[in-house]
């Protein structure tokens, strides 16, 4: 402070800092017994007791209290940034020495860095708060703003007001910065780093250091936007275009490129408020949006976007999109291309910035699947395209020709035998290979395959396909298999030919890898295994598997929906539980002893949780309308999942 390198106040803040993270510390060897630096799930809650944070709900306590760690050490890692340029700039070079380009009458270059002229330049001129930032954007040579600016902008600060906000000039000066698409994540960054952003986007300041305790979303809320927005324009400038090559496209063929940075930066605004953060964040963007002078039309199409910005990633992981019905109903709520492309853009950007972990050959599969089958919609119309009978007999036709000739005339018998969801839930090319593979098949005969071009790594997930009598507990043995071998069952697709036939179709990829099968001797063992299960000779070793001590912390109680699907032919069953070895396997025991038959499964593992959809029907194919068994099974789906997470024996002791 003596050399002016610290005022007497952000010595006080620094202090206060470092004292609260130092009690942090402190706290942590006595919550575990050692001495352990590292704030884990399973102590937070024990710590943010110690340091006075409380709450009936042990998440919000947890989440409040890991909030104001980051805010903290974001305040350490300010100051520390300005002490170490202020005494570069003042100790390490000689001032007398600096090279000094006037911009204008408030601004100037020194050293690289922006500089204010005067003092109080931003009393003076308020708008300069913004300007700064334009003016980095323009001038990619800078490298930041000078240590005594940095100072100025942090004690003015307060001057960002409604005024200041409902001025043209700074409104301007906002949406001047969409026009630098390559720079704008570093200037929001910088932006947040400084408390600018949170200040002209009032809204944007409680999810600042907002922490979502789960294994799920790996950074804070404000850091997932502002790596969103990163990830657009990486797609934007084409850096990524060889992993990200439909979406790179999209994105740049997009209109209005500010409209995406937008309903990124709102997209998850309202986290943290109560409600649905998506309709209330969508509120936030079009009033934004209006009150910056953009169109009706565009300001209704960011308010979608952000509405709607898990739309489409869940109706891919979570209904039955190879159905033309399901299609149908998304394409309908999409209601046209542009808002498709956007949507597209939003979505993996905002997938790819949750968890790095999350984006797989197989997800992004999907999402060009929905994409693609969306835009046949809408490019066609929503009632040009063939009706359901139609469409089984064009996907019937086309698969014809794919197989052999010898294999056509006898290919009318064998479909005789399956329903129509059968043809809806397969491609012409799969239902080709199912001709190939089954059309000499004996009645009692146990089949196992793997598609021959369903191992590719851009696929990023092996179809394996097994066909043998119908059994009870068949669906649990075959994913007891895939289980102890280490396999993800990503989607599983079930049906049952009137003579009590199975075709089980499953989708699967390593664990651990998120690879495809592809080392033959892992598909020998694979085709062994399922042989096995099939004939009902596999013995279940999932006991030997450990879960991971942080998904062992996370044993909240199971949730399980039931409701009919889409077009009430089917029920479909959605259920919500921590992710645990063998949860397949005991949800088709479950449904075995119910005598259900399922017909779809889609998986889909968000960290220390799995949220599961099963459609199923009783064992005449009908769906379930009883409401006391609707009751039971409910209640025994939720039971057998507590007591195999842990959950059952937490609530009852």
């Amino acid at each position: 402070m003596d050399e002016g390198l610290l005022t007497q106040n952000e010595f006080r803040l620094l202090d206060e800092a470092e004292q609260f993270l130092k009690r942090t510390r402190f706290a942590l060897h006595i919550a575990a017994g050692r001495a352990q630096n590292r704030l884990l799930f399973d102590l937070q809650a024990a710590v943010a007791k110690m340091m006075g944070f409380h709450d009936p709900d042990a998440k919000k306590q947890i989440e409040a209290f890991m909030k104001q760690v980051y805010r903290m050490t974001l305040r350490i890692g300010e100051f520390n940034d300005m002490l170490l340029q202020n005494f570069e700039e003042t100790v390490l070079k000689d001032p007398s020495d600096a090279t000094v380009t006037q911009i204008n009458s408030r601004w100037q270059i020194t050293n690289n860095h922006l500089e204010l002229i005067h003092p109080n330049g931003f009393e003076r001129h308020p708008s300069a708060l913004l300007e700064a930032f334009v003016l980095l954007a323009q001038n990619p040579e800078l490298k930041g703003l000078r240590a005594s600016t940095t100072r100025q902008m942090y004690t003015a600060r307060h001057l960002i007001d409604d005024a200041f906000r409902n001025d043209l000039v700074n409104i301007s000066y906002f949406m001047e910065l969409m026009r630098y698409p390559s720079k704008l994540p570093e200037i929001l960054r910088r932006m947040r780093y400084y408390g600018i952003l949170s200040r002209y986007i009032p809204e944007f300041g409680p999810i600042m250091g907002l922490m979502q305790h789960d294994l799920f979303h790996i950074y804070t809320v404000d850091a997932h936007t502002l790596q969103l927005i990163r990830n657009i324009t990486r797609f934007y400038t084409g850096t990524v275009e060889q992993d990200y090559p439909v979406v790179t496209r999209l994105t740049q063929r997009l209109p209005k490129i500010e409209l995406l940075y937008l309903a990124a930066l709102f997209h998850d605004i309202a986290k943290g408020r109560g409600g649905d953060h998506s309709e209330l964040g969508a509120i936030d963007a079009y009033n934004f949006c209006k009150h910056h002078r953009l169109s009706e039309y565009d300001a209704r199409l960011v308010s979608w976007l952000v509405n709607n910005h898990l739309l489409m990633s869940m109706t891919a992981q979570r209904k039955d999109i190879s159905d033309p019905d399901e299609l149908k109903a998304f394409a309908e709520i999409v209601g046209d291309q542009r808002r498709l492309d956007y949507l597209l853009c939003l979505t993996v950007a905002d997938i790819t910035a949750t968890n790095p972990e999350l984006w797989t050959s197989w997800r992004a599969t999907l999402l060009r699947q929905l994409y693609h089958g969306t835009t046949d919609f809408l490019t066609l119309g929503l009632d040009s395209l063939p009706g359901r009978s139609a469409y089984i007999e064009e996907t019937k036709a086309d698969a014809l020709a794919l197989v052999r000739p010898s294999i056509r005339s006898p290919a009318a018998a064998f479909w005789d035998q399956w329903s129509q969801e059968y043809f809806v839930s397969h491609s012409s090319d799969e239902l080709a290979w199912h001709l190939e593979t089954l059309i000499d098949a004996k009645p009692d005969e146990t089949i196992i395959a793997i598609a021959a071009n369903q191992t590719a790594t851009d696929v990023g997930s092996t179809q394996v396909l097994v066909s043998t009598p119908n059994r009870a507990h068949l669906f649990a043995d075959l994913t007891a298999c895939f289980s102890d071998l280490g396999l993800s069952v990503l989607d599983a697709k079930l049906h049952t030919s009137e003579a009590g036939r199975s075709i089980d179709i499953f989708i699967v990829q390593h664990e651990s890898t998120c690879q495809p099968v592809t080392d033959a001797d892992d598909q020998e063992r694979l085709l062994r295994g399922l042989e096995q299960a099939a004939l009902g000779q596999y013995i279940n070793q999932a006991g030997m598997r450990r879960t991971p001590r942080a998904h062992k912390y996370f044993n909240l109680p199971a949730k399980v929906m039931i409701r009919p699907d889409l077009e009430g032919r089917r029920t479909l069953i959605e259920l919500v539980a921590p992710d645990r070895a063998g949860l397949s396997t005991t949800v088709g025991r479950v449904f075995a002893e119910f005598g259900l038959d399922l017909s779809t499964a889609k998986i889909a593992t968000l960290g220390e949780r799995v949220e599961d959809v099963f459609y199923v029907t009783d064992s005449h194919g009908d769906n379930l309308y009883d409401a006391d068994f609707i009751d039971r099974l409910k209640e025994r789906l939720e039971h057998e999942l507590n007591a195999l997470s842990g959950a059952l024996l937490d609530a009852e002791s």
